[in-house]
Formats: structure tokens, C-alpha cells, sequence
């Protein structure tokens, strides 16, 4: 199976000692690389003018198809 990427926000604990998050928030794309979904990071958590940046997408991070973190 080949590896697929989303764009993910964790609910809870962001501790690097877990295996698995719930996901608040998921970009809803099945990136076939890490650099694409990295790309829509991009857009998601782009600031405003201000330098306002979405609250939804803040901290968001890159998981693979299993819900690991990439």
C-alpha cells in the first residue's frame, strides 16, 4: 500500500511519547507525497496581513495513512 499524507490539527496531548491522536481537524486530502501535504500546511496555517494565522489549523502536523505522525 502506498503511503498517504494528510494535514492533521491533534486533539488532547501532542506528547511525543504517543503512538496515536483523535484529530480535531483534517484537511480531508490524501497526499501521495509528504512535500504536497507539507505545501497545504502551507495554505491552511498562511497569515493574514495582520499576521493572524487560523486558530483552527494552529499546530497542525503531517500524518500518514495509519494516523502516525510523518
Amino acid at each position: 500500500m502506498k503511503a498517504i499524507y494528510s494535514v492533521v490539527v491533534e486533539s488532547g496531548s501532542c506528547s511525543m511519547d504517543y503512538q496515536r491522536w483523535e484529530e480535531r481537524e483534517n484537511c480531508g486530502h490524501a497526499h501521495r507525497t509528504i512535500e504536497a501535504a507539507e505545501a497545504c500546511k502551507g495554505r491552511l496555517t498562511k497569515r493574514n496581513k495582520r499576521g493572524e494565522c487560523s486558530a483552527r489549523w494552529y499546530n497542525a502536523t503531517i500524518h500518514n495513512h495509519s494516523g502516525e505522525r510523518a
